[in-house]
């Protein structure tokens, strides 16, 4: 699926989410759904994110920004330059480094690695509050890639490929159906929760 469909995802189900919570979500509410909702795919050379921060999109660039970044983030912490919460990123970036698409990110073990990082980060931070919009957005990318003719590896390291029912083709017209219906869910969800 595309990044906008991820994203449309994420933040109709986030709002959904507020409004069953009575939670007043402000705008980092909603960035951290969309940044759960595309950081799955940060194991694609060619993914949104990575399109901001690598020189090309081939494998090897990839391997070797994510290695920097992750000596990057334990010298920091190492030096203790007040930024401790660098350490939850290392294992994040050499788990990218080394991963294929819809491998380990896209995976119950990514998963709990992310979100706890997301968690560890967000008490440090006292943003806590934002690790439950990004775990929505993180999980929800995860489920509906499932319904790729491609798969995810939810099972990780087990290579074998979960996929139910191929229904959705990147870019097709099933995808496009879903983006537009989630982008309406997401605009009736925020009117109803800001407009009560």
């Amino acid at each position: 699926m595309t990044g906008k469909t991820h994203v449309s995802i994420g933040i109709a189900a986030a709002f959904c989410a507020a409004d069953a919570l009575a939670i007043m979500p402000g705008a980092e509410y909603i960035l951290a759904a969309a940044v759960g909702s595309l950081l799955p795919d940060i194991d694609h050379p060619s993914g949104k994110l990575n399109k901001k921060i690598l020189p090309s999109s081939n494998g090897i660039d990839k391997m070797a920004v994510y290695l920097i970044l992750a000596f990057l983030a334990g010298y920091l912490y190492v030096k203790d330059s007040g930024m401790g919460s660098m350490l939850y990123t290392v294992p994040i970036f050499l788990i990218v480094a080394f991963s294929k698409h819809r491998g380990v990110t896209h995976s119950i073990l990514g998963t709990l690695v992310f979100v706890y990082a997301a968690y560890k980060i967000g008490v440090e931070t006292g943003k806590e509050s934002l690790v439950f919009p990004f775990a929505i957005g993180y999980v929800l990318h995860i489920a509906s890639d499932i319904f790729t003719s491609g798969g995810v590896q939810l099972f990780y390291p087990a290579v074998k490929r979960i996929t139910l029912l191929k229904a959705f083709k990147s870019g097709g017209s099933g995808e496009r159906t879903l983006f537009l219906t989630f982008s309406l869910l997401a605009f009736y969800m925020a009117f109803k929760v800001y407009f009560k």
